[in-house]
């Protein structure tokens, strides 16, 4: 099991998914699979700029229908959901030439919005009883989502 710290440490080549350790983390609008508005949280294991192409592996978060400056815990949802559901986040880790591995788990989100800093901690597990868990502190990176 990983722990998240604010800042994530890089993983040396061939090591087992377990011991993933996520040190980078960015916050910023993004869409659903179902193309809705969402806060898209990026964890990483290497420093990036935005606008690169994000270095994997990675795990990206998508949390919708939270109202800014909420305090939220949400289970991750599966790609089918309740349209009545008002709140979800799903999150997918990315590996090197892999497809995406959708997790399940759970996602406190501390703030979000307009600050300058999105906080929150998780738990994740993938199909194959790897889990990652820890705390992240996020700049927030400002702009418009575009879905659709």
């Amino acid at each position: 099991m990983a722990s998240l710290s604010a800042a994530l440490a890089v993983m040396p080549r061939g090591a087992a998914a377990g011991e993933l350790r996520f040190t980078q983390a960015v916050a910023r609008w993004g869409c659903t699979q179902e193309d809705i508005p969402a806060m898209e949280i990026l964890l990483t294991t290497e420093k990036w700029k935005e606008g690169e192409v994000l270095p994997t592996p990675y795990i990206r978060i998508e949390a919708a229908g939270i109202a800014k400056g909420k305090r939220i815990g949400v289970r991750l949802s599966p790609l089918r959901r309740d349209p009545a559901q008002r709140e979800l986040a799903r999150a997918e880790l990315h590996f090197d030439g892999k497809s995406v591995t959708w997790l399940s788990g759970s996602l406190h989100v501390f703030q979000n919005g307009d600050a300058e800093m999105v906080r929150g901690d998780y738990r994740f597990c993938a199909d194959d009883a790897k889990c990652f868990d820890g705390t992240f502190t996020a700049p927030w990176h400002r702009g418009p989502a575009r879905c659709g």
